[in-house]
This record gives C-alpha cells, structure tokens and sequence, in this order.
C-alpha cells in the first residue's frame, strides 16, 4: 500500500474529505487506505503506516487542536519518526480552526516531508471543497511517485 488516510470525524465533514482525498491518490496510481482512527485499532494503522510511503491525517477541530482519536496517533507517529515518508494534513473547522497546524507540526517533528500546505475547510465540503480534496490527492500521488 502506497498511502494511509488516517482520520477522525465529529459531523462528517472530514471523513468526506478523506474519501476524496483517497479517490484523488487512487485517479493519480497510487493505493490508498482510508483508516477512521475511533474504529480501527491505533497499532494496526501505525503499522499500515510505517509500510506505507504516504502518511495523511486528517482531525476535525477540538478546543483549538485535534480530536483525542488524532492526538494517540500523532504521539506515535513524533515517537516513531517517519523518515522520508510524504505526509500531509487536512481537517474541517467551525471557528478558530487549529486543527491542521496541531497535525502539521506533529508530522514534521517526525521528520517527515510536507509537499503542499495542509487542507482546510469551514463547516462541512461542499462540491467545490471535494474537488480540492480530490486535486490534493492527485498531487500527493505526484508527489509519491516521484519518490518512488
């Protein structure tokens, strides 16, 4: 497996962004697997991710961070340091936001590389949100194909 999508949801919003973030990867050649972190057991999706070349995570935003779900994980990824993995983040927010810096700062004390800026967006996607979505994954694919 190419990538890991890792994320977790409170209204759906972000698990909509994972689906077309992972639709995005899969357009561009690259296999993807979509993990929500409160259903999947946190040492199976680090191991998935440790195999895999791409790591994204995505958390809604919590009190100005990320969901307790993303932080478990996020403490295991800064403690395992995914050297020369692609990684990226994304998330949706109501106000404040905070969410996507939390995650970014925790994939680069991991050492991992950050080709594009993390994707936000305000309250749920709509139509033109998913194909920023969908365009972020075509790019990560670009990008982990290149490493390749």
């Amino acid at each position: 497996m190419a990538a890991v999508v890792a994320y977790e949801t409170m209204w759906g919003g972000t698990e909509a962004m994972a689906r077309a973030i992972v639709e995005g990867l899969t357009a561009g050649g690259v296999s993807a697997k979509m993990r929500r972190l409160s259903s999947s057991d946190r040492t199976d999706v680090i191991s998935e991710m440790l195999e895999a070349r791409g790591v994204i995570v995505g958390s809604p935003n919590l009190n100005n961070g990320v969901s307790p779900q993303v932080d478990e994980l996020l403490s295991e990824i800064k403690g395992l340091k995914f050297v020369g993995h692609v990684a990226a983040a994304f998330g949706c927010f109501g106000w404040g936001g905070g969410a996507t810096k939390v995650v970014e700062d925790s994939l680069r004390k991991a050492r991992t590389e950050i080709p594009l800026p993390a994707l936000q967006v305000k309250w749920h996607p709509d139509a033109e949100d998913l194909e920023r979505c969908f365009d972020f994954g075509k790019h990560l694919a670009e990008k982990l194909k290149s490493k390749s």
